[in-house]
């Protein structure tokens, strides 16, 4: 009987499927089931399981309508009969000893309601690059401007299947489905991330869903804060948050954060003013690490939430400069000058951020760049930046 069923959801992962699941079929642990949900598929990843795992019994395909991922592990744990649940998707790779590694935690700490571990970077070419050991669970604090989450990789996770049933699976909280597990999952019992080596690869692609736009990934970042207000909400006996499947393509039609909130005419006056503020903030921490950039729009709710609220009290000011102050160095590089425009018609905030001049490194003149006659008005733009700022 199998001790470990894994939910690998699939959506047109023609491409990548084969490794992953190789990555599994070498796993050193071997009382285990795969369950892949096959969520619609028309690029033949069906096709490609079977021909992977052959006669393997310990592979099993589920085929459903696609529905989109929650529908799909939602599917998949009815079917799920092992003690334990893994994750897996169909884009990334399983180290050989990493069920084994994550067995025996769960076995050894039995307060323990899941597991995660540190994990490597793989390109859509395949080469492999850099190490993420995760943060300490403990530091998680849902009061926090953004909210620190509770974070495991989703795609290598195993938790107790009693306590993933116990929390009513997953949610309709989109992109960020796995943040609002989590917090439900933390009241339960206690969560950890192992350390290197490496538990599992996981591929960036330009293609994900929350990483491809702007707007997919302010959809990320609100319903983000909003798993954060839902946690506040249970701590504090007050009703939950309601989140419908059909909402995300309400959310895909607005414009700014003011009209995402639109979709949750419950939240308080307090909470919304929270929400506001975590998901411009969380949106601008993506842009660190995300193909697109905050737009001018963004950087004025930014600025003005940082102006109105002093956020020494939750403890994330630092961190709130910090990312204020990146995006004024990235706009300046960049040459985003109406995103620089934002910071200039408000001077008084200079000092809070720690904006000052420093002294360049000059090249002798043969060796500097002849500018042409658009980036001589950038420079122009940029010392007049400077003099009103300074």
């Amino acid at each position: 009987m199998a001790v470990v069923d894994v939910l690998l959801p699939a959506y047109n992962a023609a491409g990548t499927i084969r490794s992953a699941l190789l990555s599994l079929q070498r796993q050193s642990f071997e009382y285990f089931r795969v369950l892949m949900i096959d969520d619609g598929s028309t690029d033949g990843t069906a096709e490609i399981f079977r021909e992977t795992v052959g006669d393997d019994p310990r592979f099993v395909l589920l085929s459903k309508e696609n529905g989109g991922i929650v529908d799909a592990l939602n599917y998949g744990l009815a079917h799920v009969t092992a003690p334990l649940v893994a994750r897996m998707d169909g884009d990334d790779i399983s180290t050989r000893d990493r069920f084994a590694r994550q067995v025996r935690y769960l076995n050894d700490h039995p307060h323990a309601v899941a597991v995660g571990g540190a994990i490597g970077f793989i390109k859509e070419d395949n080469i492999r690059y850099g190490i993420w050991v995760v943060d300490p669970i403990d530091k998680a604090n849902a009061y926090l401007t953004p909210a620190v989450e509770p974070f495991l990789p989703h795609p290598f996770l195993m938790v107790r299947t009693e306590a993933l049933r116990a929390v009513g699976g997953y949610r309709y909280v989109f992109h960020a489905e796995d943040a609002d597990l989590y917090w439900r999952l933390a009241r339960l019992g206690w969560m950890e991330n192992l350390r290197e080596p490496v538990v599992g690869w996981y591929r960036v692609h330009p293609n994900s869903i929350s990483g491809k736009s702007l707007r997919e990934g302010r959809i990320q970042a609100f319903f983000g804060s909003l798993s954060g207000v839902s946690a506040q909400r249970i701590e504090h006996g007050m009703p939950d948050l309601i989140f419908e499947k059909e909402m995300l393509a309400e959310a895909r039609k607005k414009e700014s954060i003011a009209e995402l909130l639109d979709l949750f005419p419950a939240l308080t006056a307090e909470e919304r003013d929270y929400v506001k503020a975590a998901t411009v903030f969380k949106l601008i921490e993506f842009t660190g690490f995300r193909p697109y950039e905050a737009q001018p729009e963004d950087i004025r709710l930014a600025l003005e939430m940082f102006s109105r609220h002093t956020f020494e009290n939750d403890g994330n000011m630092y961190y709130i400069v910090y990312l204020l102050r990146r995006v004024a160095y990235f706009s300046l590089r960049r040459g985003r000058w109406s995103n620089l425009a934002e910071y200039v018609r408000r001077p008084e905030l200079s000092a809070r951020l720690a904006l000052k001049r420093t002294r360049a490194k000059v090249k002798p003149k043969d060796q500097q760049r002849k500018w042409g006659p658009s980036e001589r008005l950038h420079q122009s733009q940029y010392r007049r930046w400077r003099e009103t700022l300074y």
